[in-house]
């Protein structure tokens, strides 16, 4: 027999699991669109990672380059949006032990995405 999950339960691990199933799909459409303008414009070998700030400004270039950070970028930033969903949830359903998990968890994200920047 099947262990019942209850609804509150069930929409947070559906809203968190669709979070990073969406995230996975949308970098790899964009780091895919990054590879077809490459072959599209003849460009064979990508030479570096665009830097943080010079991604949008190359995206107004039309360089491949800047489509392949892009993806990686929303590659990394769907597990923090997924924390941020349970977040959500957890608050809703007044959790309290899950909220504080998760609060520190957004903490080690956060920490974690400014060291990487440095």
């Amino acid at each position: 027999m099947a262990d019942f999950v209850p609804p509150d339960e069930h929409a947070t691990y559906s809203r968190v699991g669709y979070t990073l199933l969406g995230g996975l799909w949308l970098s790899v459409i964009v780091m895919v669109a990054g590879f077809l303008l490459a072959a599209i414009t003849g460009i064979h070998q990508i030479s570096h990672v665009a830097p943080l700030q010079d991604i949008a400004a190359e995206l107004r270039a039309g360089q491949s380059g800047a489509l392949l950070s892009l993806g990686i970028l929303l590659l990394f930033a769907t597990p923090f949006m997924a924390v941020l969903v349970a977040l959500y949830q957890f608050l809703r359903q007044r959790d309290v032990p899950f909220i504080w998990v998760t609060v520190v968890l957004l903490i080690i994200l956060i920490i974690g995405f400014a060291v990487a920047l440095r």
